[in-house]
Formats: structure tokens, sequence, C-alpha cells
């Protein structure tokens, strides 16, 4: 069974994070489901590093479907609603 920071990858701060780990190293390494990416186009969490979340993502899935929600921050379900629910209704095949 794989140990907590196995889970996590190697930059900690639990799986919906790896992704701003890029640059340190950290990789995906144990998703074995289909995977898609949503980010608000001005989440000051990701700071500038989309195509690296976009990047790291990919590696793990190369048909990955990753999308940014223009004008939506960090809170995208909450800022952009209505375009988020449509896209879950689109990766979900609505």
């Amino acid at each position: 069974m794989p140990t907590t920071e196995e889970r996590r990858g190697s930059g900690g701060g639990g799986p919906a994070l790896w992704p701003l780990h890029a640059e340190r190293g950290a990789r995906p390494r144990l998703i074995r489901a289909r995977i898609a990416g949503i980010w608000g186009g001005s989440d000051a969490f990701a700071d500038g590093r989309l195509e690296a979340c976009r990047r790291v993502l990919s590696s793990a899935q190369a048909d990955l479907d990753f999308r940014v929600i223009e004008g939506a921050g960090h809170w995208v379900p909450y800022e952009a609603a209505h375009q988020i629910n449509a896209a879950f209704f689109e990766l979900l095949g609505g």
C-alpha cells in the first residue's frame, strides 16, 4: 500500500497541489483514472504557472482536457458557476 507521501507525489500539500510543484520534480505516479484540469485564469495560487500545471498533468494523460476559465480566480465554482457547470457537464458526457 502506498504511503501518504507516495500518494501526494513529492511536493507535499496534497494531490491537488502537486501540479504547482512541477519545477521541483513532483510527478503524478498513482493516477489510474481519467483526469481533467480546470483552473481559473486569475488563480493567485497558480501564479502564472498554468502551463506547468498542464504539462505535469499531461505527463499522466496525453489527451488531457485542460481548461482555463478566464476571469475566475482560485474559487472557480463560486466565481464562474455557469462556466464550470457547463464544463463538468461536457466532461461527464452530458
